[in-house]
């Protein structure tokens, strides 16, 4: 309607009410149409629900088809930390006994070929270059002094970094000497080792050979008897270039006497000692015979001399590349050595300087002397008084030590507890500064820590070294300042490296000096096919290669072009093919009774179905038990059952109320216009609640869902010839079964819909959990069987009806429920109830020519509407043209 209207002007009627009340009449066909609609779409509304909630049920069908569902394994180790696993569906169930005596470990190498660069220059020498013979890495302190005898001796101190201590065994006077340390006989025999493998075994190796000659220094029989021995401990223990011990001569200047010392690094603990009678005299002739025990004692130092009657003697002694200061390496000084101190590096890091420790110095400890050797901390002299608050335990780097009775110990025994509690320092107390020391064992920047929460000493109070005292922390820094950015030309590496190929375990890369980096040189390497991974340690400034496999690794080749794996400090000749490295072990392990070897700590071939992970050796047998996992089972049926009573509880409409035909009515908005907002959303809500109870009630369809969705639940599957034919075969019922007023609502398991109650209900069903424990194959054949008919392959219509039911009768109760119930009713085209909520379903199309009719009777109210106003506008302009030619006659006639 165009514009306002306003009428009854001319006419005095109440134009308006007039019209108003004649639109609510047309109106009553509009709001009738529209009740009608308003219904549909409460029924479209309730069978889409249905049809959602059937789709649900067909999703939760999917898991109850799944053969994991019922035939995954469950696996329980007896020691997790020896041995677990896990197993396939195929896994038989039972228990598997299982003894692990060695574990697989891939092979490994990382930068071991030491070289040498000075530090600090004196003795007139200025360069020391080239691949030391041995590979144990420290700092050297060199002094050429004069004795008092007129002879040049050179005092190598040798402080050993990154093993811990080291263990010396000195061995009694060399006679077969001279005053300079010339030998002046032959030095040759046979010698045999004892030493403790990796495995804790008892193992023997011997050498032999002529390790020295007449005129030689004795120093050739120290580098030769090492070298020898190291090379046959690593072939024995399958390693390469480990330095498991370290020979010595020893010069006593008081007596002018030799004698030899091995070291060995406590950090291997391979307890290698001289053993048995050996054929000649050799170890009687160089000092270790079994009659007699060598002197044993720990430290962190190694001592190396020459003696010789002029510097110039001495300086050839020192260059020798089998008895000098550094086998392997080149001495460079400015003039003939002189006496005086000189210092320089022995390490495998990419760029040699000597590395520092990690260091805490207490506070002054005590203000006259301390005591070292008397007995009882209360009566060494401590600044600090002692008392019982001592006993207890402390905390170095998470080591826990103990002080039972502080009156008992003295201060060399404190810090003998501190060094031998493995918490990788060593504590000492300087004189002259009067304060503790406690410094890492590992070069590098190695943290030191002190304290935890459930220390009960007071100890760090005592040494002065709690958070009050004026301690003083250093950091230790690593041997190299290597750059992993800059091109390799450029970044610091001791060994100046070159372009070209370079080989590892046979695999040929190529790297350019000038624009390749450490970085991309990792990458190339892992990127290629040697089977290694390469990685760099900017703490240690190493190079570590781990193999893929047990497999040993190898450098180099004779077509080799860059140095570049020398540089890396992984070999000391490039263009040679040598094994490196720690070479990999096999896994070797006693599986129900019988041994079996595998390059693998995870093993899937000796039990089918069945893979186990070794985790530790033990001499303890580890049962595997292996039984089924009923819980995904149980957790599928019951996602299912929710569902279902979902839709029982859709479908379970409780008897008309005597309220319901107050709430049933379409509201009209003519309606609405005396109703508050609250009392109009309140009738919506009961009107669409009650309406949809109606529409169950009323629909032949639902009433028919609900009687065959029962019914099709306890279907016999008797064409499967399991064990299992029908859902009461695994203790499911209807819920409520026996009492008439429960059962007639159609829950299955349970009266609920809460998957946490249903889930707890298939728990206590004692009979589902034995079928899916110990009959899980027949369970997964029940629900999941497919026939193997195929209906196409019938000759004839018969024949295909026949197959056709054939099938039906074969096929697993999940699949025919979701195929032959609900499938016929929520299918978009022939489905019961998803035909309807199509497009052009019955109930859509419905509702659409709703929608027509009530746009057109819509349209002709609005009609209708526009006529009235024309009308009554009409009479109007009629009785206005009236009065005014009233008005006119009686002008006429009062005018005369």
């Amino acid at each position: 309607m165009a514009g306002i209207q306003i009428g009854g002007i001319m006419s005095g009627l109440d134009t308006n009410a007039l019209v108003e009340q004649m639109t609510k009449q047309a109106n009553v066909s509009v709001d009738r149409l529209k009740g009608q609609l308003s219904y549909k779409e409460v029924e479209f509304g309730v069978y889409s629900s249905v049809n959602d909630m059937m789709t649900d049920m067909s999703g939760s069908l999917l898991s109850l088809k799944l053969e994991s569902t019922y035939l995954t394994k469950k696996v329980n180790s007896t020691n997790s930390a020896v041995a677990t696993a896990t197993a396939t569906t195929d896994a038989s169930i039972g228990s598997h006994s299982i003894k692990v005596n060695k574990l697989a470990k891939n092979s490994e190498a990382v930068s071991s070929y030491t070289k040498v660069g000075i530090v600090t220059a004196g003795a007139n020498v200025t360069k020391i270059t080239g691949n030391a013979t041995e590979s144990l890495e420290g700092k050297h302190t060199v002094t050429v002094s004069v004795t008092g005898a007129s002879k040049y001796l050179s005092t190598d101190v040798f402080e050993v970094q990154n093993v811990g201590s080291v263990k010396k065994q000195a061995g009694s006077t060399f006679s077969n000497v001279d005053a300079n340390g010339n030998l002046t006989a032959d030095v040759s025999g046979q010698l045999t080792f004892a030493y403790t493998d990796s495995d804790g075994n008892a193992q023997s190796v011997t050498i032999n050979g002529t390790f020295g000659t007449t005129g030689q220094d004795i120093n050739t029989v120290s580098t030769n008897i090492q070298d020898t021995l190291n090379t046959a401990l690593n072939s024995a223990m399958g390693t390469n270039n480990v330095q498991y011990a370290a020979f010595r001569a020893d010069f006593n200047s008081t007596g002018s006497t030799w004698n030899f010392s091995m070291y060995e690094t406590t950090i291997a603990n391979h307890n290698i000692t001289f053993s048995g009678t050996d054929a000649g005299t050799l170890r009687n002739e160089i000092g270790f015979s079994e009659s007699t025990s060598p002197s044993v004692s720990t430290s962190t130092k190694i001592n190396k001399y020459h003696l010789a009657n002029t510097a110039s003697d001495l300086q050839n002694k020192l260059a020798s590349s089998t008895a000098g200061l550094i086998p392997g390496a080149t001495i460079t000084q400015s003039a003939t050595i002189t006496t005086g101190t000189f210092v320089f590096a022995q390490d495998a890091s990419l760029k040699v300087s000597a590395a520092t420790y990690s260091t805490y110095v207490s506070d002054t400890v005590t203000a006259g002397t301390l005591n070292l050797t008397a007995v009882g901390l209360n009566n060494a002299g401590f600044s600090v008084a002692a008392n019982s608050t001592l006993n207890g335990s402390f905390t170095i780097n998470g080591v826990s030590i103990t002080i039972s009775d502080y009156t008992k110990l003295s201060v060399n025994d404190l810090l003998g507890m501190i060094n031998s509690s493995g918490a990788g320092v060593t504590a000492s107390y300087d004189s002259t500064s009067k304060k503790i020391t406690l410094q890492s064992n590992t070069s590098g920047a190695q943290s030191i820590t002190f304290g935890d929460y459930t220390d009960t000493s007071s100890i760090f109070k005592l040494l002065k070294l709690d958070t009050t005292s004026n301690t003083i922390y250093t950091k230790g820094s690593t041997a190299g300042n290597i750059s992993t950015t800059s091109p390799l030309t450029g970044a610091g590496l001791t060994t100046y490296p070159y372009s070209g190929t370079f080989t590892i375990n046979g695999v040929s890369i190529y790297v350019d000096a000038t624009k390749d980096t450490i970085q991309t040189v990792l990458d190339k390497v892992n990127k290629s096919g040697a089977g290694v991974t390469m990685t760099y340690d900017t703490s240690s400034d190493k190079v570590l290669l781990k193999s893929n496999s047990v497999n040993p690794i190898t450098v180099g080749a004779a077509t080799d072009t860059s140095n570049i794996l020398a540089a890396f400090n992984l070999t000391n000749n490039a263009t040679t093919t040598k094994t490196i490295g720690q070479e990999g072990t096999r896994a070797a392990f006693v599986v129900n009774g019988t041994t079996y070897v595998r390059d693998t700590n995870v093993v899937s071939d000796v039990i089918s179905g069945v893979t186990f992970t070794l985790n530790s050796e033990s001499n303890e047998t580890t049962t595997i038990d292996i039984s089924v996992d009923p819980s995904k089972g149980v957790k599928a049926f019951a996602s299912f059952i929710q569902n279902y009573n979902k839709l029982m509880d859709k479908l379970n409409v409780p008897e008309k109320d005597d309220n319901e035909d107050d709430y049933t009515t379409y509201l009209a908005d003519s309606d609405k216009e005396s109703m508050s907002e609250s009392d109009v959303a309140d009738y919506q809500e009961k009107y669409e609640l009650y309406n949809g109870y109606d529409v169950v009630r009323r629909s032949s369809e639902l009433r028919y869902l609900k009687t065959n969705i029962r019914t099709s639940f306890f279907e016999e599957r008797s064409g499967i010839n399991s064990k299992i034919n029908d859902m009461s075969d695994l203790g499911i019922k209807v819920a409520g079964a026996g009492d008439l007023t429960k059962e007639v609502y159609g829950y299955m398991v349970t009266i609920s819909t809460d998957y946490d109650e249903i889930v707890a209900a298939l728990e206590e069903n004692s009979t589902f959990m034995n079928a899916l424990q110990n009959n899980p194959k027949d369970v997964y054949t029940f629900f999941s069987n497919s026939s193997d008919l195929d209906v196409d392959d019938a000759t004839s219509a018969k024949e295909a009806a026949a197959m056709q039911k054939t099938i039906k009768n074969e096929t697993g109760w999940a699949r025919y429920f979701d195929t032959y119930v609900l499938k016929t009713y929520t299918d978009s085209i022939s489905g019961i109830i998803g035909n309807k909520l199509g497009t052009n379903g019955t109930l859509m199309s419905f509702m659409n020519n709703l929608d027509t009719k009530i746009s057109n009777q819509e349209d002709r109210v609005q009609q209708q509407l526009e006529r009235y106003w024309a009308q009554f506008t009409a009479m109007e302009k009629a009785i206005a043209n009236a009065q005014s030619q009233s008005s006119a006659l009686g002008s006429v006639t009062s005018s005369k």
